[in-house]
């Protein structure tokens, strides 16, 4: 700055910040798939073995006010919560086993309110579907990719989930990806 001489950050990744930071809750840590892929293990050191939830895509900025010549921006986000914080999801939705005549144990843990965000585009960890602790899930296996070239391998792949996630949005209620 000109007359202060400090630094001034700005661009992409400022914008991000800025907009994430937006999107939070007091006490909780959000980021992007792509940083936490960057820096989990750097990440854990310090955090343990945190909780990561995924929170699903959002938009980064309002639609009405957004005025980029481009699509408004949007990420995937992630929840981080240090181990010893974490809400035990399996244990609140019934998973524990209880004998008779016995209370069950308190769920404590960190759980956190809907993102402030503009809009959520895919689901989330806290959309994934369950009756009675029952989740079902698919892991999709695609035979004979090896015998064709990495581009092509790599644009079918994108057909599939785009084909997957269409028809997973259309259930009642919605199914959810979990993201690798």
């Amino acid at each position: 700055h000109e007359t202060t001489g400090r630094t001034i950050y700005q661009g992409e990744a400022v914008d991000i910040a800025k907009a994430i930071e937006k999107m939070s809750h007091g006490g909780q840590i959000l980021t992007t798939v792509e940083t936490w892929r960057a820096v989990s293990g750097m990440a854990e050191q310090f955090l343990g073995k945190p909780q990561v939830m995924d929170c699903g895509e959002h938009l980064l900025h309002d639609p009405k006010k957004w005025k980029g010549d481009k699509k408004i921006p949007s990420k995937r986000i992630v929840q981080l919560v240090p181990n010893q914080l974490a809400y035990d999801f399996f244990a609140a939705r019934g998973g524990q086993t209880v004998k008779d005549g016995e209370t069950p144990p308190r769920v404590c843990g960190r759980v956190f309110p809907p993102l402030l965000s503009h809009g959520q585009l895919s689901t989330s960890f806290l959309n994934a579907p369950f009756v009675g602790n029952r989740v079902a899930m698919v892991f999709v296996y695609t035979d004979k990719m090896e015998n064709i070239t990495e581009s092509d391998r790599k644009k079918n792949h994108k057909i599939l989930a785009k084909f997957i996630r269409s028809h997973l949005m259309r259930l009642s209620p919605p199914g959810y990806e979990c993201q690798e």
